[in-house]
């Protein structure tokens, strides 16, 4: 554990945070005032200590750093280089003149001064390794066996190839003739590594940085993952913070995903800076979402709407293009948007975000419906987002866009509502036992279960037959009613049927064969429809205005359309 001297949320009071994990995660949107937080921790650090080099056990990595080193590395003594990298000036060890100095202002700067200490960070490197190569050698002579074999594949030069090997095994390194050297596995020839890749140089510089650090440090990183993938750079920290269990991290990033692959690291959120002393923040202690969806959210600035579906369905394909003033996130079941929607805004106290769900209609009843606008979910107009591509206001744009002619589109039209009109007449019996299990298992699901078990035992036993049958007989009659009435709008309101969109090619297909017409309708007629669709949504305000009619006011709102 250690203790860091902290703002207190909303305060100039200055607090002992107490850190008890190895690492701390601040995160936050761009300009909410993470770096000012991080100068804060160390400038705290250094003013609260005593003696000649005040802020010794503090070592910020700052985000402004110039990751250009020499061919050949100035070779000086560890303690020279050491006190270079932490005080910014090997003979004078006063953070505050001399690493945080603007040179041209001549003033303090502990935020934004620009860090040039590539070489520094590698003379103590090398400084260290033949240290340890020096007693390594005296162990030898003087027949300290054990100490020799404990130490062998152990020394800072092993370690430092080992983790490099594990982040980027891709490449080699070797540190020799005061050069750091690189090449691929497999080739005899090396190169000087100053000539390697911006994210290359940016791994050496940390792990050294790192390695070489004094024992029981407080580690500061601002931007871990700058110029780095995103493949490599938890893997990088987690390796760093293994070998070096001693030091605390803490880390200062934007990166959602970053933070949410750092399981085990204290995370605080900062909302917001007064550019002065104070900042508005949340420790976040709990998080029902899965894979850190929670920072993801905290991460932008726009209005949040949970779906259903993935990435990849046509759910996600839609609502990114009709809400794209929204934060869209898919979250694969009905069930989760309900549960993410309800969870997050019970959460205010971490965002000013407003949140809303929506998900596909399927066989709910009005009352389920008015009960989920209460928790700010809201459903389709549609019985699933897939109903919409045989909208027939939908189906006469794209037939429009393909210069097909009004009676065309009119027997087209025709054919695909007569041939889903009786796909679900032929579907009834079926639809009829889903629409009645879904209605079950919500009515059990908002029972009030008052009293004790005997009570509720008694309750439901005299409940079930009589709610059953009524809600048996109410769908049959209401599905029966509208498949008797042939209201084509109707039954894609309640027809759920994955596979409907099948027969647009049926009756591309059909028509292809024994129409007459000169008109270029062909079997595949219909094959890019639904992408042409989306595509369109990206900029056609008249398509747009079609998709609209079938989306909850509420949720219009929240897009601001």
């Amino acid at each position: 554990m250690v203790s860091i001297r902290f703002p207190k949320k909303n305060s100039e009071e200055v607090i002992d945070y107490q850190l008890d994990n190895q690492s701390l995660i601040i995160i936050g949107a761009n300009g909410s005032g993470k770096s000012h937080l991080a100068a804060f921790i160390e400038k705290k650090d250094y003013e609260q200590a005593t003696g000649e080099k005040r802020g010794e056990k503090c070592l910020r990595i700052s985000a402004q750093r110039i990751m250009n080193f020499d061919k050949y590395i100035p070779l000086k003594s560890y303690e020279q280089s050491e006190q270079k990298i932490i005080f910014g000036d090997e003979r004078f060890p006063d953070k505050q003149s001399a690493k945080w100095r603007n040179n041209k202002t001549g003033s303090t700067d502990w935020t934004t001064s620009v860090i040039d200490d590539y070489n520094d960070v590698l003379s103590a490197t090398v400084a260290k390794i033949n240290e340890e190569y020096k007693k390594f050698y005296e162990d030898s002579k003087n027949g300290n066996v054990d100490e020799c074999r404990r130490k062998t594949n152990h020394l800072l030069s092993d370690e430092i190839e080992l983790i490099w090997n594990k982040v980027l095994p891709e490449r080699k390194i070797e540190f020799q003739d005061a050069c750091v050297l690189a090449k691929f596995p497999d080739d005899k020839d090396a190169y000087n590594g100053n000539q390697m890749s911006d994210g290359e140089r940016v791994c050496l510089y940390m792990i050294c940085q790192v390695m070489v650090a004094p024992r029981n440090m407080l580690i500061l990183v601002d931007e871990p993952e700058l110029h780095l993938h995103p493949s490599i750079v938890n893997r990088l920290w987690s390796i760093l913070e293994k070998y070096r269990q001693d030091c605390h991290f803490i880390y200062v990033t934007h990166d959602t995903e970053f933070a949410a692959q750092h399981p085990d690291a204290k995370i605080i959120w900062v909302k917001s800076f007064d550019g002065k002393n104070k900042w508005d923040y949340e420790e976040l202690t709990d998080n029902i979402f899965p894979d850190g969806l929670l920072l993801k959210i905290l991460g932008n600035r726009k209005n949040v709407l949970f779906i259903e579906g993935k990435d990849t369905s046509w759910d996600y394909k839609i609502y990114s293009k009709i809400f794209s003033q929204c934060y869209v996130i898919p979250c694969r079941s009905c069930h989760n948007v309900i549960d993410y929607t309800k969870a997050y805004n019970e959460k205010k106290d971490l965002h000013h975000l407003r949140v809303f769900g929506l998900i596909d209609r399927d066989y709910r009843t009005s009352e389920e419906i008015e009960n989920l606008k209460k928790e700010k979910v809201y459903c389709l107009n549609v019985a699933e987002v897939e109903n919409l591509f045989l909208e027939e206001s939908i189906l006469r744009y794209y037939h429009r866009q393909q210069k097909i002619s009004d009676s065309v589109s009119d027997t087209l039209i025709s054919n695909i509502k007569q041939k889903i009109i009786d796909s679900f007449a032929d579907d009834l019996n079926k639809q009829e036992d889903s629409a009645i299990k879904a209605r079950i298992k919500y009515h059990f699901s908002v029972l009030p279960l008052n009293g004790n078990i005997a009570e509720i035992k008694q309750y439901l036993y005299n409940d079930i037959d009589k709610t059953i049958d009524e809600i048996k007989n109410h769908v049959i009659n209401r599905l029966k009613a509208i498949s008797e009435s042939k209201e084509y709008n109707q039954i894609l309101t309640i027809y759920n049927q994955k596979g409907l969109y099948s027969v647009l090619n049926e009756i591309a297909a059909s028509f292809s064969r024994e129409s007459q017409s000169t008109e270029n309708i062909t079997k595949d007629f219909y094959r890019n429809y639904r992408e042409f669709i989306v595509r369109a949504l990206s900029s056609d305000t008249e398509l747009c205005n079609i998709f609209y009619q079938y989306f909850p006011a509420e949720i219009l709102k929240l897009n601001k359309i």
